[in-house]
């Protein structure tokens, strides 16, 4: 998750008024709608999804004549504080992208508009998920993506090492991890592990271990669960892995993922995007060499973030916006959502096209998932969630230096997120 503005959110904070929706009269017929819509989206610029997404997007204005669509680019590291400084001058895009964490922000600062243009029947098409971006009984976000954790490994490097089946249990894949390392000289297993990766590394962290162990870092009202004995023994595991040896150790995630695509390390926990950019035209790992699975951990759960389409308080284009929105989310337009952004999975129950779960067999194991997934934010409190990534991943590097146990480490984590952020 990318650093939050703070001081312009509790500007937003302090000077927002609730967002009043427009009267039932005041609604306008599709084909009267006129104007630019601007549209804001990290993913405009990827080579991979981005000229695919402008295209879909732009066959909106096929059927409205009097719509223009303007795109708004912004790369990822920039793309929060561009909007949130945006918004703090009551302007910016009328439809944008956010990743749940600055969506909430921006939902408690009463910056964003409710969307209220979708038909009954195709809100009853969306996934359940789609609720947690309901707030006051109205609706402020639509899902565009979820990314979902699984488990990914080299088939050949597995094959190399004697081992016939994706581990199901820790204690298969330390051992498998082990041999990876000991008969092909890779690496079994590579995940963050510094804190100069702080943020990422705490998402990824909380996306396969915590999660994958049942854990939680704060329990269903918010209260801090720091030290609970499913997260203790899910950093007590990770722990052994980075001693093992078999581990790749104090990379950052730029260089063991490199690795990985070279066939120099046997398995990554991460995402579905992440997968496909792993086998993209890579002769290398291919997408009939790289599997995917459950991950091998006590629990069935794994992290998920959402991405969420919104519409910007201040659009001076409500109408229009829900109108674009409306026809993203018909169920014929998802069908061409679905195909254009595999194997991302959309925030309707729409399935990935045969022909690419065919040729990317590896995706099955996402989709099965994504009904599995704990979001990676502070239940009830999301703002914090920041703040809690630099006060816990500390006393989990102490963990792997050998200078607490994970007891000790979280047991001292929990009486500093309660002493900072309040239980």
């Amino acid at each position: 998750m990318l650093k939050q503005c703070l001081a312009m959110l509790a500007t937003l904070t302090a000077t927002a008024t609730i967002f009043a929706a427009p009267p039932v009269g005041a609604a306008v017929s599709s084909s009267e709608l006129k104007g630019t819509l601007t549209i804001a989206d990290w993913e405009l610029l990827e080579n991979g999804h981005g000229p695919q997404i402008k295209a879909l997007f732009m066959e909106y204005e096929k059927t409205h004549p009097g719509v223009r669509l303007k795109f708004e680019g912004v790369s990822y590291d920039s793309y929060v504080p561009t909007i949130e400084a945006q918004i703090g001058a009551h302007s910016g895009p009328d439809l944008m992208v956010l990743e749940d964490s600055s969506f909430y922000d921006l939902l408690r600062a009463h910056v964003l508009a409710p969307i209220t243009g979708l038909p009954a029947a195709d809100l009853n098409a969306l996934r359940p998920q789609n609720n947690q971006a309901m707030s006051d009984g109205h609706r402020y976000g639509l899902i565009w993506e979820t990314v979902i954790y699984d488990s990914i490994y080299n088939k050949s490097l597995f094959n190399k090492a004697g081992i016939t089946t994706a581990p199901k249990t820790f204690s298969e894949f330390l051992s498998d991890c082990k041999a990876i390392k000991a008969k092909t000289g890779a690496w079994g297993y590579a995940a963050r592990n510094t804190i100069n990766e702080e943020d990422a590394w705490y998402d990824d962290f909380t996306a396969t271990w915590i999660d994958g162990y049942g854990g939680n870092w704060t329990d269903a009202t918010g209260k801090f669960t720091i030290n609970s004995p499913q997260n203790i023994a899910a950093v007590s595991d990770f722990a052994k892995v980075y001693r093992s040896g078999c581990m790749d150790t104090g990379e950052i995630a730029a260089v063991f993922r490199a690795k990985y695509e070279h066939g120099q390390v046997g398995i990554l926990m991460d995402n579905a995007d992440a997968a496909f950019t792993y086998t993209y035209d890579n002769p290398v790992v291919t997408n009939q060499d790289q599997g995917v699975a459950s991950l091998p951990m006590p629990a069935k759960y794994s992290g998920d973030q959402q991405l969420f389409f919104t519409i910007n308080k201040y659009s001076k284009n409500a109408a229009l916006a829900n109108d674009f929105l409306a026809w993203l989310y018909d169920p014929a337009t998802q069908q061409k959502v679905v195909a254009a952004t595999a194997p991302q999975t959309s925030g309707s129950t729409t399935p990935l096209p045969p022909d690419f779960v065919k040729t990317h067999p590896w995706v099955e194991p996402y989709e099965h998932q994504v009904d599995n997934g704990e979001s990676l934010l502070v239940q009830k409190r999301p703002w914090l969630t920041l703040k809690l990534a630099s006060i816990l991943m500390p006393y989990i590097e102490r963990v792997l230096q050998g200078q607490l146990t994970a007891k000790e480490a979280l047991d001292q984590a929990q009486s500093a997120a309660v002493s900072q952020l309040g239980n």
